[in-house]
């Protein structure tokens, strides 16, 4: 008698397996030390006005503050692709699968961990990508529903805070949500290349839900809640001036939701399409219908992007789109809003259609 192989048991059986081996998440590192070994080198800051990376436009200085996974490390979550190198036989099943449940939202799902470390860098870890989305036409790539998680790791260590703004600059860790966002939309989970110049896939997200949560080490302890104030102050201060001395890293982590609010914040800012993030905001509403947040499994706040923009009336051309000449910018504004506007309820009717 034969003996058994993966590509010899029955066909039904096998599916099931590739199907757990292409729509399951991984499990985000448990620990900051096992991560670490993971991660390119941040980006170093390009010259001002650089906006080469994979033709996007975020803020120049962003990179700086983020760490994405190496090649190799990456490609190991990245089962479709390992599978279709095999043979042809499970390449064949593997596309067979991925046809079969593109419409179904529940395999499409992203998932996006994110390591804040020592209050100063991000390292973002994709967990769940499952197999590009098949393009039907030239248009947007919609994923039905993205989750990300930004967990806390590590108190904070000297230097200044990406917390606090610059000079008519809104703070750093502002750019760094701006950039993880943008990355994706543009050039997916898939660039590995910082410096790789790509054509924008044009994906769009349905749900971004976010939630906020922390890692607690041997010998660490949150803030007391009470501390939340002190602590703002103290950015203050180590934003404006570079510490003498190597300090320690602080024993105490600070609050989830003290991140969450922070970044809610950021994009809030975006979100009103200001004179100053006008040119970076449109992306929220151009490609992303809802934005929910959470602290621990815990609902916090909505961002409701359609009643957002229906709300959005500058009335002065100091009020956005700031790069723009002063009588280009309302007019410019209000054309824009009235093609998102259309766009976005083309979109929602074309979902309802598909749900029916």
């Amino acid at each position: 008698m034969a003996s058994l192989t993966f590509l010899t048991i029955p066909l039904d059986i096998r599916e099931s397996v590739l199907e757990l081996a292409l729509f399951t998440p991984y499990n985000p590192y448990p620990i900051l030390s096992l991560a670490e070994g993971t991660r390119q080198s941040p980006i170093q800051r390009p010259s001002f006005g650089n906006h080469s990376f994979f033709k996007g436009h975020y803020w120049h200085y962003a990179p700086c503050h983020l760490s994405y996974e190496l090649g190799e490390c990456f490609s190991a979550h990245n089962p479709s692709l390992i599978l279709s190198l095999v043979n042809r036989q499970l390449k064949d099943e593997v596309a067979a699968l991925i046809h079969r449940f593109e419409d179904n939202p529940e395999y499409h799902r992203y998932t996006l961990d994110i390591l804040f470390v020592n209050e100063q860098n991000f390292w973002p870890t994709w967990t769940s990508f499952p197999p590009r989305p098949i393009r039907k036409s030239d248009g947007p790539v919609v994923i039905p529903r993205v989750d990300v998680t930004f967990r806390i790791a590590g108190g904070k260590k000297p230097g200044r805070s990406i917390f606090i703004h610059g000079n008519a600059v809104p703070p750093p860790i502002e750019f760094c949500v701006y950039h993880i966002l943008e990355r994706f939309l543009r050039a997916g989970p898939f660039l590995e290349k910082p410096n790789e110049s790509k054509a924008d896939i044009n994906y769009n997200i349905a749900v971004l839900n976010i939630d906020f949560t922390a890692i607690l080490a041997e010998g660490e302890e949150f803030y007391g809640k009470e501390d939340e104030l002190n602590w703002q102050e103290e950015n203050e201060r180590s934003y404006w001036s570079e510490p003498a001395t190597e300090a320690p890293v602080a024993a105490e982590i600070i609050q989830p939701q003290w991140l969450a609010s922070s970044i809610t914040s950021s994009l809030s800012s975006l979100s009103r399409m200001s004179y100053h993030t006008a040119e970076f905001g449109a992306m929220l509403y151009e490609r992303v219908r809802d934005i929910h947040i959470t602290v621990e499994g815990v609902e916090d706040e909505s961002l409701w992007l359609d009643e957002l923009l229906q709300e959005l009336n500058p009335t002065g051309s100091g009020d956005t789109f700031g790069k723009l000449s002063r009588e280009k910018r309302l007019p410019y504004f209000n054309k824009w809003k009235k093609e998102v506007q259309e766009r976005r309820s083309r979109r929602h009717r074309s979902q309802a259609l598909r749900i029916l």
